[in-house]
């Protein structure tokens, strides 16, 4: 710490160190020091001299014995460590309490509070350079009543103010960043709003239900995949859509309420492409089905593929234990139960047919009565597979699971053909 002739006389208040009179006295009295040079340090010689360091470089020596014997010079000696340990009321220039300049510490400052006189600003930085009115350059805390707190870390030319510094800055409720390029602030219901140059976003609960996110932008863009953990994602009275970036046609919608109408379930795919809908099952020997349902959950229906055996399409009964309608990859279709319909309609072209010839074979198979066993009491008519398979094989066909069908409609063309013949023979006899 500096010390002077002009400024040893204020430091103290009258205590147990020298009073000030008595101290101006010595050293007016045992020193010729000019106002401007000031001790460092003091040397004790172990003659019973000591030698007191100037700040000019130059030292004075002063016998002990020469000092009156009120002042001894254990408080001379110790009064530079005093100088550190005692805290002091007052650091002045003069007895009114003006300020006396800059303090400089070599070390630390511990203090509860630090006042500046003006009541507007106080400003601690790591260094200045010339041309700086106000002494903020370099890294810097700045504290002002109207601006709140400002910190700079990597200073420009202070000449063009705060646009372009990198600082950070509070301001009332607000936190500015690089100088207000981008802001942070309370918004509605306690959220925290985040402001740029381009535009904001607010972020916060602004109830008991939700986390809400707004903002003035026309979508919300992520870089990275978005994941739920709730496996739920749902629309507050609007479609649902998910759309493929930068196109109209691209796009998966759910419609809103409870409508039946053709527009609850629509995919849009582009013309001439794949559209496809995939659903998977754990196990690939086990089918995998889609559920369509009622809204109270009365009636329902499946539609799935087999196991990865067939891959065929299935559409099942409402329990989901039996198959109504099998459309294999091979382009047959098996159905469960009653076929209806106005009229069936076969392929008879003759340019889709070879090695035609008359019908000359003779239908050997018995037309027999009999009753389902899942329709037990409902009488059907017609042939059994393996009667017929015996003699025309090629009027049965054996499926993947070994279950025998027969082609009725070749059957009973051949038996009209048959029929036929016989007819013409006792018309001619």
């Amino acid at each position: 710490m500096e010390r002077n002739r002009s400024t040893l006389k204020s430091y103290f208040e009258t205590g147990k160190y020298p009073t000030q009179t008595q101290f101006a006295e010595l050293i007016d009295s045992f020193l010729s020091i000019v106002d401007d040079d000031a001790v460092t340090g003091i040397t004790d010689n172990g003659d019973g001299t000591y030698t007191f360091q100037l700040l000019s470089g130059s030292t004075e020596t002063i016998d002990v014995q020469s000092l009156p014997d009120d002042i001894p010079i254990s408080a001379i000696v110790g009064l530079q460590a005093a100088l550190d340990d005692l805290p002091s009321q007052y650091l002045r220039k003069d007895q009114d309490g003006t300020l006396s300049g800059r303090l400089t510490v070599t070390d630390r400052i511990n203090t509860s509070r630090i006042d500046t006189n003006s009541g507007q600003q106080l400003v601690l930085n790591a260094g200045e350079s010339a041309g700086q009115a106000t002494g903020q350059t370099n890294e810097y805390i700045y504290l002002n009543s109207e601006q709140g707190i400002e910190v700079n870390t990597s200073p420009d030319n202070w000449a063009s103010g705060w646009s372009g510094r990198d600082t950070t800055k509070i301001s009332g409720s607000e936190i500015q960043l690089k100088s207000s390029n981008t802001r942070l602030s309370p918004a509605d219901g306690n959220s925290l709003r985040i402001d740029t140059g381009t535009g904001y976003i607010e972020v916060g609960s602004k109830n008991t239900s939700h986390c809400h996110f707004y903002t003035d932008r026309t979508n919300f863009y992520f870089n990275k995949e978005l994941r739920v953990d709730s496996g739920i994602v749902s629309s507050y009275n609007e479609d649902l859509q998910l759309t493929r970036a930068g196109s109209s046609e691209d796009r998966f919608r759910v419609t809103t309420g409870y409508c039946i109408s053709d527009q609850n379930f629509l995919v849009y795919g582009r013309g001439a492409q794949t559209l496809t809908m995939r659903a998977y099952s754990n196990d690939a020997n086990t089918p995998c089905y889609m559920r369509f349902e009622k809204l109270d959950g009365t009636d329902r229906s499946y539609i799935g593929y087999g196991s990865s055996s067939n891959s065929h399409l299935y559409i099942v009964n409402q329990e989901g234990t039996d198959c109504y309608l099998m459309l294999k990859t091979n382009g047959e279709a098996e159905f469960n139960n009653n076929v209806r319909a106005d009229n069936f309609i076969l392929s008879s072209d003759s340019r889709l047919k070879t090695n035609i010839k008359p019908l000359e074979k003779s239908m050997n198979f018995d037309f027999v009565e009999f009753e389902l066993k899942k329709n037990e009491g409902e009488k059907r008519y017609g042939v059994i597979a393996q009667e017929v398979e015996e003699n025309h094989p090629e009027l049965v066909f054996t499926d993947e699971e070994g279950m025998k069908q027969v082609k009725y409609i070749d059957l009973l063309v051949a038996k009209v053909a048959e029929l036929e013949k016989r007819l013409a023979v006792l018309e001619n006899n």
